[in-house]
């Protein structure tokens, strides 16, 4: 099972193996709940030991709490959002130390380089996450689209425009 420790540990190991080939990553970009994993990564000794050092990091439509991603996993499971203090007991129960799970909270450990993508009509992570990390990130890049939701987000030209233009400057379409 995919969780979001395997996640984490994934892109730290990942990063660390390309560090140590000579081509260090420039970025990590993470969808949804790939982009909490990876903002996650990057919160020194949250989860296993270390931090992902990246220099800028990208989050499209991803929650930026444990409570937010519980809520949404809870929504494409089909199971009542009434139950996301349960799980969220029962994750706590389980190791997860929820508050430190917040990026908001944690928004000094991200990268000085962050792009947060959103589509306000995205209706499985509320566009409230992104602005939230936004008004404590102000220095961050911001693209909000209108029309994509959750899953089409990924297909937007300007999603990949402007995440390509984040990146690598010097692939950017002008």
């Amino acid at each position: 099972m995919a969780t979001m420790p395997l996640f984490v540990a994934a892109l730290r190991g990942l990063a660390g193996e390309l560090a140590a080939e000579g081509t260090p990553p420039v970025a990590a970009i993470g969808y949804s709940l790939g982009g909490l994993s990876a903002g996650v990564a990057c919160i020194p000794d949250l989860v296993g030991t270390g931090r992902l050092a990246v220099p800028g990091i990208v989050l499209i439509a991803s929650p930026t709490t444990l409570r937010s991603a519980t809520r949404q996993w809870l929504r494409m499971a089909g199971e009542p959002e009434a139950r996301v203090d349960e799980l969220m007991e029962r994750l706590i129960q389980l190791g997860y130390d929820a508050p430190r799970y917040d990026l908001v909270a944690q928004a000094a450990t991200l990268p000085a380089r962050l792009l947060i993508v959103h589509d306000i009509a995205d209706e499985d992570v509320p566009v409230g996450d992104a602005d939230a990390l936004q008004a404590v990130r102000p220095d961050a890049a911001a693209l909000r689209t209108e029309r994509y939701g959750h899953g089409r987000i990924l297909l937007a030209r300007p999603v990949a425009e402007a995440v390509t233009a984040f990146v690598r400057p010097d692939l950017a379409v002008s």
